[in-house]
């Protein structure tokens, strides 16, 4: 079950975003999404409306959670 998810913002020279999720077990993955001359929504995007939904889902339905954040939830 995902535990938790942080966003991270910055970079030398450029601004990027990295979503790193983590597990209850502490296994963890990180994804770069870097929106390029508009890290600043995406960053704010992912914190403010798609980690609260990453809490609590299966991490072995990565399909449902890549569809999740590609079609349901896309800005």
């Amino acid at each position: 079950m995902i535990a938790d998810a942080k966003v991270f913002f910055g970079g030398p020279g450029k601004n990027y975003v990295t979503l790193k999720i983590e597990t209850v077990q502490g296994i963890y993955g990180l994804c770069d999404a870097t929106l390029n001359n508009r890290e600043t929504l995406s960053a704010a995007y992912l914190q403010d409306y798609l980690v609260p939904n990453l809490i609590g889902m299966d991490p072995r339905n990565s399909e449902d959670i890549w569809e999740f954040f590609s079609r349901l939830a896309y800005f």
